[in-house]
């Protein structure tokens, strides 16, 4: 893998975060209980966990009817989970949030199918998309 790089994770107590994680495996749930354990240490009082699968539909008014300055204070993140089968859905949340939208998933199939659908978008430096190992040296 190419461009591999540290990233630090520097979670803000006033934002509003929505794990997304698949709901359909282990992984999916561990990672999303290590990220919300993580951000409650870190004091964040607002965390909605969304239990998702591929084929799953997501409630894009709650997002849309915020103005961009309040979604200034979202983040919306993908545990373990990429929806390959919906890519309008990947669009959508990159428009709406940025870099403010953020995966990180475990498999290698998402870093190259992600690299991919990027490129199709005409971004190829994406600095929200994490595809890695865990290690005991911490988040």
């Amino acid at each position: 893998m190419e461009n591999i790089q540290q990233v630090k994770f520097a979670p803000h107590s006033s934002y509003s975060y929505y794990i997304y994680y698949h709901k359909a495996d282990f992984d999916g749930f561990v990672s999303q209980l290590i990220l919300y354990n993580y951000l409650k240490s870190k004091s964040v009082k607002d965390i909605i966990r969304v239990p998702y699968n591929y084929n799953d539909d997501i409630n894009f008014a709650e997002f849309e009817k915020l103005s961009e300055d309040e979604r200034d204070f979202v983040r919306v993140i993908f545990a373990d989970v990429t929806p390959y089968q919906k890519p309008n859905y990947i669009k959508r949340l990159y428009e709406l949030f940025g870099n403010n939208f953020i995966i990180i998933d475990h498999h290698a199939t998402a870093l190259d199918w992600l690299t991919q659908f990027y490129k199709t978008l005409g971004d190829n430096n994406r600095s929200n998309i994490f595809v890695c190992s865990v290690s005991s040296s911490g988040l």
